[in-house]
């Protein structure tokens, strides 16, 4: 499968029996936003897609949108989706409020309403997170990010995100 991310658009080309179609998922097809930010393929191969304006789950058929609610504290938290991670059986989304966690099989989100997450990552069991102030480890239960510096803020300050 071949995928391009685009500002407008998200497509697919797939080849079956030397016979190739592609598709272009939008806003008309039902993408939540013009504005895509990233891309992830879990796997079930179902594309999640971050926007400006939530995440998106295309499963070949159709796109599901998932996006903040208020009145939900089992919603995403935040709109502008930067990142998306998968640790086993959960996708891990970075927004500009915070992270948040979505079990794969029953589409619930934990919120974790942390401040400063420039990025995510998973290394061996854990979750990192990149802050102003070093790398530091995700407290998945308590939904914190521990005190201790993973790597010194001496260090981390010269590695760069995007």
């Amino acid at each position: 499968m071949y995928f391009l991310g685009g500002v407008s658009q998200i497509s697919s080309l797939h080849a079956q029996e030397d016979k190739f179609t592609f598709q272009t998922i939008g806003v008309e097809q039902g993408l939540s936003s013009s504005n895509t930010l990233c891309l992830h393929v879990d796997h079930l191969n179902r594309i999640w897609v971050g926007t400006m304006d939530g995440l998106n789950l295309y499963d070949g058929q159709r796109v599901k949108v998932f996006q903040q609610s208020e009145l939900n504290p089992n919603s995403l938290l935040g709109h502008h989706v930067k990142d998306i991670l998968q640790k086993e059986n959960t996708l891990w989304v970075l927004t500009t409020t915070g992270i948040s966690s979505l079990d794969l099989y029953n589409l619930k989100f934990t919120q974790y309403p942390l401040e400063g997450v420039r990025a995510i990552t998973a290394f061996e069991d854990k979750i990192l997170v990149s802050t102003g102030n070093g790398i530091k480890e995700l407290d998945e239960e308590a939904r914190i990010i521990k005190k201790q510096h993973l790597i010194p803020k001496r260090i981390s300050k010269h590695i760069r995100f995007l």
